[in-house]
Protein backbone atom coordinates (compact mmCIF):
# COMPACT_ATOMS: atom_id res chain seq x y z
CA UNK A 1 0.00 0.00 0.00
CA UNK A 2 2.65 2.50 0.80
CA UNK A 3 4.69 2.17 -2.31
CA UNK A 4 1.16 2.91 -3.90
CA UNK A 5 0.84 6.10 -2.17
CA UNK A 6 4.66 7.06 -3.15
CA UNK A 7 4.28 6.18 -6.54
CA UNK A 8 0.93 8.53 -6.57
CA UNK A 9 2.71 11.18 -4.59
CA UNK A 10 5.23 11.35 -6.72
CA UNK A 11 3.32 11.43 -10.05
CA UNK A 12 1.09 14.31 -8.78
CA UNK A 13 4.68 15.64 -7.53
CA UNK A 14 6.13 15.76 -11.27
CA UNK A 15 2.22 17.08 -13.05
CA UNK A 16 2.72 19.62 -10.67
CA UNK A 17 6.16 20.65 -11.06
CA UNK A 18 5.39 20.24 -15.04
CA UNK A 19 2.60 22.26 -14.87
CA UNK A 20 4.50 25.36 -12.99
CA UNK A 21 7.08 24.95 -15.51
CA UNK A 22 4.94 25.00 -18.47
CA UNK A 23 3.51 27.91 -16.59
CA UNK A 24 6.54 29.62 -16.28
CA UNK A 25 7.91 29.20 -20.22
CA UNK A 26 4.74 30.16 -21.33
CA UNK A 27 5.12 33.57 -19.11
CA UNK A 28 8.44 34.14 -20.30
CA UNK A 29 7.39 33.87 -24.05
CA UNK A 30 4.39 35.96 -23.21
CA UNK A 31 6.51 38.67 -21.49
CA UNK A 32 8.69 38.25 -24.48
CA UNK A 33 6.69 39.04 -27.00
CA UNK A 34 4.95 41.62 -25.07
CA UNK A 35 8.41 43.39 -25.44
CA UNK A 36 8.24 42.38 -29.26
CA UNK A 37 5.35 44.34 -29.63
CA UNK A 38 6.15 47.47 -27.24
CA UNK A 39 9.81 47.49 -29.26
CA UNK A 40 7.98 47.53 -32.45
CA UNK A 41 5.05 50.31 -31.16
CA UNK A 42 8.61 52.34 -30.21
CA UNK A 43 10.68 52.21 -32.79
CA UNK A 44 7.86 53.21 -35.74
CA UNK A 45 6.95 56.14 -32.87
CA UNK A 46 10.87 57.34 -32.76
CA UNK A 47 10.65 56.88 -36.78
CA UNK A 48 7.74 58.97 -36.93
CA UNK A 49 9.47 61.71 -34.94
CA UNK A 50 12.28 61.32 -36.87
CA UNK A 51 10.54 61.98 -40.28
CA UNK A 52 8.20 65.41 -38.64
CA UNK A 53 11.41 66.86 -37.21
CA UNK A 54 13.75 69.22 -38.66
CA UNK A 55 16.15 69.58 -36.05
CA UNK A 56 17.94 66.41 -35.90
CA UNK A 57 21.11 66.59 -38.06
CA UNK A 58 22.36 64.16 -40.95
CA UNK A 59 24.71 61.27 -40.45
CA UNK A 60 24.41 62.28 -35.78
CA UNK A 61 22.93 59.77 -34.12
CA UNK A 62 20.57 60.44 -31.71
CA UNK A 63 19.38 58.47 -28.31
CA UNK A 64 17.33 59.14 -26.55
CA UNK A 65 16.07 57.54 -22.87
CA UNK A 66 12.25 57.40 -22.70
CA UNK A 67 11.79 57.54 -19.74
CA UNK A 68 14.32 57.99 -17.58
CA UNK A 69 15.19 54.44 -16.04
CA UNK A 70 17.79 54.09 -18.88
CA UNK A 71 15.35 50.38 -19.39
CA UNK A 72 13.63 51.89 -22.49
CA UNK A 73 14.93 54.00 -25.05
CA UNK A 74 15.58 54.55 -28.87
CA UNK A 75 18.35 55.47 -31.51
CA UNK A 76 17.80 57.29 -34.29
CA UNK A 77 19.74 58.17 -37.45
CA UNK A 78 18.65 60.03 -40.61
CA UNK A 79 20.99 59.85 -43.87
CA UNK A 80 20.81 61.16 -47.40
CA UNK A 81 19.98 58.57 -49.66
CA UNK A 82 19.73 60.00 -53.50
CA UNK A 83 17.14 62.32 -53.29
CA UNK A 84 15.04 61.27 -50.63
CA UNK A 85 15.84 60.76 -46.71
CA UNK A 86 16.53 57.53 -45.03
CA UNK A 87 15.31 57.23 -41.58
CA UNK A 88 16.77 54.16 -38.87
CA UNK A 89 15.20 54.07 -35.81
CA UNK A 90 16.03 51.19 -32.95
CA UNK A 91 14.25 50.28 -29.99
CA UNK A 92 16.08 48.87 -26.96
CA UNK A 93 14.44 46.65 -23.76
CA UNK A 94 16.52 45.35 -21.42
CA UNK A 95 18.71 42.99 -23.68
CA UNK A 96 15.89 43.04 -26.94
CA UNK A 97 16.10 45.46 -29.87
CA UNK A 98 14.34 45.60 -32.41
CA UNK A 99 15.69 48.07 -35.79
CA UNK A 100 13.29 49.31 -38.66
CA UNK A 101 14.39 51.42 -41.73
CA UNK A 102 12.52 53.41 -44.43
CA UNK A 103 12.93 56.12 -47.10
CA UNK A 104 11.12 59.52 -46.14
CA UNK A 105 9.23 60.79 -48.85
CA UNK A 106 7.35 64.25 -48.72
CA UNK A 107 3.30 64.86 -50.09
CA UNK A 108 3.27 66.87 -53.18
CA UNK A 109 3.58 70.68 -53.00
CA UNK A 110 2.14 73.46 -55.16
CA UNK A 111 4.44 72.61 -58.16
CA UNK A 112 3.96 68.89 -57.68
CA UNK A 113 0.60 69.00 -57.62
CA UNK A 114 0.38 71.05 -61.00
CA UNK A 115 0.09 69.63 -64.35
CA UNK A 116 1.83 71.35 -66.05
CA UNK A 117 4.20 74.75 -65.57
CA UNK A 118 5.43 76.99 -68.39
CA UNK A 119 7.35 79.86 -68.06
CA UNK A 120 5.87 82.36 -69.62
CA UNK A 121 8.31 84.01 -72.86
CA UNK A 122 5.67 85.60 -74.54
CA UNK A 123 4.45 83.06 -76.45
CA UNK A 124 1.45 80.81 -76.15
CA UNK A 125 0.95 76.84 -75.71
CA UNK A 126 0.29 74.97 -78.69
CA UNK A 127 -1.45 71.61 -78.70
CA UNK A 128 -1.70 70.04 -81.87
CA UNK A 129 -2.62 65.87 -82.47
CA UNK A 130 -4.32 63.86 -79.77
CA UNK A 131 -2.38 65.62 -76.91
CA UNK A 132 -4.42 65.98 -73.62
CA UNK A 133 -3.93 67.92 -70.67
CA UNK A 134 -5.75 67.32 -67.58
CA UNK A 135 -5.20 69.23 -64.18
CA UNK A 136 -4.27 72.74 -62.81
CA UNK A 137 -1.80 74.89 -65.16
CA UNK A 138 0.27 77.80 -64.84
CA UNK A 139 0.50 78.85 -68.33
CA UNK A 140 1.86 81.92 -70.52
CA UNK A 141 -0.72 85.35 -70.30
CA UNK A 142 -0.96 84.60 -74.71
CA UNK A 143 -2.92 81.49 -73.49
CA UNK A 144 -3.69 78.54 -75.82
CA UNK A 145 -3.22 77.86 -79.67
CA UNK A 146 -4.41 75.17 -81.75
CA UNK A 147 -2.50 74.11 -84.31
CA UNK A 148 -2.09 71.56 -87.62
CA UNK A 149 1.30 69.72 -86.96
CA UNK A 150 2.70 67.16 -89.65
CA UNK A 151 -0.81 66.73 -90.33
CA UNK A 152 -2.23 66.54 -87.18
CA UNK A 153 -4.80 68.85 -86.36
CA UNK A 154 -5.76 69.08 -82.57
CA UNK A 155 -8.39 66.28 -81.57
CA UNK A 156 -7.18 65.53 -78.08
CA UNK A 157 -8.67 67.72 -74.67
CA UNK A 158 -7.13 70.91 -73.54
CA UNK A 159 -7.29 72.26 -69.66
CA UNK A 160 -10.47 73.62 -68.85
CA UNK A 161 -10.01 77.33 -68.43
CA UNK A 162 -10.94 77.12 -64.25
CA UNK A 163 -7.62 75.26 -63.92
CA UNK A 164 -5.73 77.85 -65.80
CA UNK A 165 -3.48 80.74 -64.08
CA UNK A 166 -0.72 82.81 -65.48
CA UNK A 167 2.86 81.37 -65.40
CA UNK A 168 5.88 83.68 -63.73
CA UNK A 169 8.72 84.65 -66.36
CA UNK A 170 11.17 82.91 -64.44
CA UNK A 171 12.22 79.09 -65.25
CA UNK A 172 12.30 76.67 -62.37
CA UNK A 173 14.74 76.27 -60.47
CA UNK A 174 16.73 73.52 -58.96
CA UNK A 175 16.83 74.36 -55.24
CA UNK A 176 19.52 74.73 -53.48
CA UNK A 177 19.15 71.96 -51.20
CA UNK A 178 18.62 69.68 -54.45
CA UNK A 179 21.94 70.99 -56.20
CA UNK A 180 23.76 71.01 -52.78
CA UNK A 181 22.86 67.09 -52.77
CA UNK A 182 23.86 66.52 -56.29
CA UNK A 183 27.23 68.30 -55.90
CA UNK A 184 27.91 65.98 -52.86
CA UNK A 185 26.72 62.69 -54.60
CA UNK A 186 29.17 63.96 -57.60
CA UNK A 187 31.72 64.70 -55.05
CA UNK A 188 32.33 60.82 -54.22
CA UNK A 189 33.88 58.93 -52.84
CA UNK A 190 34.76 62.08 -50.78
CA UNK A 191 35.51 61.22 -46.85
CA UNK A 192 33.59 57.71 -47.69
CA UNK A 193 35.18 54.40 -47.58
CA UNK A 194 35.07 53.01 -51.43
CA UNK A 195 36.08 49.55 -52.78
CA UNK A 196 37.18 48.58 -56.58
CA UNK A 197 34.02 47.72 -58.71
CA UNK A 198 36.30 44.01 -58.94
CA UNK A 199 35.13 43.40 -55.81
CA UNK A 200 31.27 44.16 -56.42
CA UNK A 201 31.06 40.24 -56.40
CA UNK A 202 31.25 40.18 -52.68
CA UNK A 203 28.16 42.27 -52.23
CA UNK A 204 25.11 40.93 -53.24
CA UNK A 205 22.59 42.69 -50.61
CA UNK A 206 23.75 45.59 -47.63
CA UNK A 207 21.23 45.99 -44.54
CA UNK A 208 20.51 49.92 -44.79
CA UNK A 209 20.77 48.94 -41.20
CA UNK A 210 24.68 48.87 -41.58
CA UNK A 211 27.10 51.76 -43.48
CA UNK A 212 26.51 51.80 -47.09
CA UNK A 213 29.00 50.10 -49.18
CA UNK A 214 30.75 52.47 -51.77
CA UNK A 215 32.22 50.66 -55.17
CA UNK A 216 34.30 53.13 -57.49
CA UNK A 217 35.46 53.39 -61.04
CA UNK A 218 37.93 55.66 -62.21
CA UNK A 219 37.17 54.93 -65.61
CA UNK A 220 34.07 53.37 -67.71
CA UNK A 221 32.56 50.85 -66.20
CA UNK A 222 29.83 48.10 -66.96
CA UNK A 223 27.17 47.02 -64.23
CA UNK A 224 25.74 43.63 -64.78
CA UNK A 225 26.32 42.43 -61.30
CA UNK A 226 22.70 41.77 -59.12
CA UNK A 227 23.06 44.51 -56.09
CA UNK A 228 20.34 45.43 -53.68
CA UNK A 229 20.20 47.81 -50.84
CA UNK A 230 22.64 50.38 -49.02
CA UNK A 231 25.04 49.94 -52.02
CA UNK A 232 26.76 53.30 -54.10
CA UNK A 233 28.31 52.75 -57.39
CA UNK A 234 30.48 55.75 -58.66
CA UNK A 235 32.05 55.86 -61.74
CA UNK A 236 34.67 58.85 -63.22
CA UNK A 237 33.54 57.86 -66.80
CA UNK A 238 30.75 56.08 -68.26
CA UNK A 239 28.59 54.30 -66.60
CA UNK A 240 26.64 51.36 -68.49
CA UNK A 241 23.65 49.46 -66.87
CA UNK A 242 23.60 46.00 -68.45
CA UNK A 243 19.70 44.41 -69.30
CA UNK A 244 20.79 41.71 -66.75
CA UNK A 245 21.64 43.48 -63.99
CA UNK A 246 19.24 43.33 -61.38
CA UNK A 247 19.09 46.48 -59.37
CA UNK A 248 17.04 47.39 -56.13
CA UNK A 249 17.35 50.83 -53.72
CA UNK A 250 20.74 51.74 -55.31
CA UNK A 251 22.59 54.92 -56.15
CA UNK A 252 24.41 55.30 -59.39
CA UNK A 253 26.51 58.38 -59.95
CA UNK A 254 28.82 59.24 -63.19
CA UNK A 255 29.60 61.53 -65.93
CA UNK A 256 27.58 59.50 -68.31
CA UNK A 257 24.83 57.10 -67.55
CA UNK A 258 23.71 54.75 -69.88
CA UNK A 259 20.69 52.40 -69.11
CA UNK A 260 20.35 49.57 -71.48
CA UNK A 261 17.14 48.55 -73.15
CA UNK A 262 15.31 45.37 -71.32
CA UNK A 263 16.30 46.82 -68.02
CA UNK A 264 13.73 46.43 -64.77
CA UNK A 265 14.52 47.23 -61.56
CA UNK A 266 14.79 50.07 -58.97
CA UNK A 267 17.36 52.80 -58.95
CA UNK A 268 18.36 56.25 -58.61
CA UNK A 269 20.79 57.26 -61.17
CA UNK A 270 22.45 60.91 -61.13
CA UNK A 271 24.66 61.85 -64.11
CA UNK A 272 26.79 64.79 -64.67
CA UNK A 273 25.69 65.87 -68.02
CA UNK A 274 24.13 62.96 -69.68
CA UNK A 275 21.83 60.13 -68.82
CA UNK A 276 20.07 57.69 -71.37
CA UNK A 277 17.42 55.55 -70.44
CA UNK A 278 16.78 53.39 -73.45
CA UNK A 279 13.65 51.77 -74.68
CA UNK A 280 11.99 49.00 -72.94
CA UNK A 281 13.81 49.62 -69.89
CA UNK A 282 11.23 49.77 -66.59
CA UNK A 283 12.49 51.97 -63.67
CA UNK A 284 10.06 51.19 -60.82
CA UNK A 285 8.94 53.52 -58.00
CA UNK A 286 10.71 55.06 -56.24
CA UNK A 287 12.79 55.66 -59.17
CA UNK A 288 14.65 58.81 -60.01
CA UNK A 289 16.96 59.57 -62.96
CA UNK A 290 19.04 63.12 -62.92
CA UNK A 291 20.99 64.92 -65.69
CA UNK A 292 22.72 67.78 -63.06
CA UNK A 293 25.91 69.11 -63.81
CA UNK A 294 28.07 72.78 -65.06
CA UNK A 295 27.30 72.75 -68.27
CA UNK A 296 24.88 71.71 -70.92
CA UNK A 297 23.06 68.48 -69.38
CA UNK A 298 20.53 65.93 -71.44
CA UNK A 299 17.59 63.13 -70.08
CA UNK A 300 16.31 60.85 -72.84
CA UNK A 301 13.54 58.28 -71.62
CA UNK A 302 13.00 56.01 -74.72
CA UNK A 303 10.22 54.71 -76.56
CA UNK A 304 8.11 51.95 -74.50
CA UNK A 305 10.23 53.03 -71.52
CA UNK A 306 8.07 52.87 -67.72
CA UNK A 307 9.64 55.68 -65.53
CA UNK A 308 8.29 55.44 -61.71
CA UNK A 309 9.35 58.46 -59.82
CA UNK A 310 11.53 61.33 -60.99
CA UNK A 311 13.57 62.79 -63.55
CA UNK A 312 14.85 66.11 -63.43
CA UNK A 313 17.17 68.23 -65.45
CA UNK A 314 19.30 71.05 -64.85
CA UNK A 315 22.54 72.77 -64.76
CA UNK A 316 24.20 75.07 -61.92
CA UNK A 317 25.55 77.80 -64.41
CA UNK A 318 25.60 78.55 -67.87
CA UNK A 319 22.50 78.85 -70.58
CA UNK A 320 19.28 76.90 -69.14
CA UNK A 321 17.81 76.59 -73.00
CA UNK A 322 20.98 74.38 -73.67
CA UNK A 323 19.50 71.54 -71.08
CA UNK A 324 17.27 68.89 -72.42
CA UNK A 325 14.59 66.23 -71.18
CA UNK A 326 12.93 64.40 -73.60
CA UNK A 327 10.25 61.22 -73.32
CA UNK A 328 9.96 59.76 -76.58
CA UNK A 329 6.74 57.82 -78.47
CA UNK A 330 5.22 55.58 -76.08
CA UNK A 331 7.04 55.94 -72.97
CA UNK A 332 5.17 56.98 -70.01
CA UNK A 333 6.73 58.75 -66.58
CA UNK A 334 4.19 58.47 -63.61
CA UNK A 335 5.84 60.87 -60.62
CA UNK A 336 7.21 64.19 -61.69
CA UNK A 337 9.20 65.77 -63.88
CA UNK A 338 11.03 69.15 -63.26
CA UNK A 339 13.30 70.90 -65.68
CA UNK A 340 15.46 73.86 -65.63
CA UNK A 341 15.70 73.98 -69.33
CA UNK A 342 13.35 72.58 -72.26
CA UNK A 343 11.28 69.37 -72.37
CA UNK A 344 9.82 67.25 -75.37
CA UNK A 345 6.98 65.30 -74.35
CA UNK A 346 6.12 63.21 -77.07
CA UNK A 347 4.82 60.62 -74.59
CA UNK A 348 3.06 60.09 -71.56
CA UNK A 349 3.24 61.92 -68.16
CA UNK A 350 1.07 60.46 -65.38
CA UNK A 351 2.03 63.61 -62.67
CA UNK A 352 3.07 67.09 -63.23
CA UNK A 353 5.55 68.64 -65.54
CA UNK A 354 7.23 72.28 -64.82
CA UNK A 355 9.58 73.65 -67.29
CA UNK A 356 11.00 76.53 -69.10
CA UNK A 357 10.11 75.92 -72.35
CA UNK A 358 8.55 72.89 -74.45
CA UNK A 359 9.85 72.17 -78.06
CA UNK A 360 9.05 69.10 -80.47
CA UNK A 361 11.51 68.37 -83.03
CA UNK A 362 10.33 66.66 -86.01
CA UNK A 363 12.25 65.21 -89.54
CA UNK A 364 11.21 68.46 -90.76
CA UNK A 365 11.20 71.36 -87.96
CA UNK A 366 11.49 72.18 -84.40
CA UNK A 367 8.93 73.84 -82.68
CA UNK A 368 8.71 75.66 -79.74
CA UNK A 369 5.75 75.44 -77.30
CA UNK A 370 4.17 72.54 -78.54
CA UNK A 371 2.53 69.41 -77.50
CA UNK A 372 2.34 66.85 -79.92
CA UNK A 373 0.25 63.70 -79.50
CA UNK A 374 1.36 64.05 -76.04
CA UNK A 375 -0.58 63.24 -72.42
CA UNK A 376 -0.32 65.08 -69.35
CA UNK A 377 -2.70 64.08 -66.74
CA UNK A 378 -2.46 64.30 -63.26
CA UNK A 379 -5.27 62.71 -62.26
CA UNK A 380 -3.80 59.50 -63.06
CA UNK A 381 -0.88 59.74 -60.98
CA UNK A 382 -1.29 57.39 -57.60
CA UNK A 383 -2.73 58.60 -54.83
CA UNK A 384 -0.19 57.67 -52.44
CA UNK A 385 2.71 59.37 -54.48
CA UNK A 386 5.43 61.52 -52.14
CA UNK A 387 7.92 63.39 -53.95
CA UNK A 388 11.32 64.20 -53.51
CA UNK A 389 12.04 66.33 -50.15
CA UNK A 390 14.15 68.08 -51.77
CA UNK A 391 12.10 69.61 -54.47
CA UNK A 392 8.84 70.39 -52.01
CA UNK A 393 8.18 73.78 -49.66
CA UNK A 394 7.21 73.44 -46.52
CA UNK A 395 4.91 69.72 -47.15
CA UNK A 396 5.31 66.70 -44.36
CA UNK A 397 7.50 63.89 -44.64
CA UNK A 398 5.96 60.53 -44.85
CA UNK A 399 7.13 56.85 -45.36
CA UNK A 400 7.42 56.40 -48.80
CA UNK A 401 9.21 52.46 -48.58
CA UNK A 402 10.51 50.45 -45.86
CA UNK A 403 13.99 49.14 -46.53
CA UNK A 404 14.82 46.67 -43.70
Amino acid sequence: MLPTVLFISLVVTLLCTALIGAAYYKNRLLARDRNRIVLSRNAHSALNFLAVSEQIPYRQPLVIDLYGTGEDSVSLLKREWGFFDMAMAKAFRGRQAHGICGLLGATPDKTANTALYLSDEDQPLSLAGRSIIRGGCLLPEAGIRYETIEGKSFTGEAPKPAAIKQSGADAPELPAAFLARVRWLQGLPGDLPSLPTGRMTDFRQRSFLEEPILFFSPGDFLLSTPLEGNVIVCSRGTLTVSSTARLKNVILVAKKIIVRSGFEGNLQAIAHDTLLVESGCRLTYPSAVAAVGSGRCHLAIGSGAVLEGLAVVGSRNGNPLENTLSVEEGAQVTGQIYAGGMVMLRGSLHGSLACQRLYVLTPSALYENLLLDAEIDLDKRPKAFLASPLLTKGTRLKTLQWLD
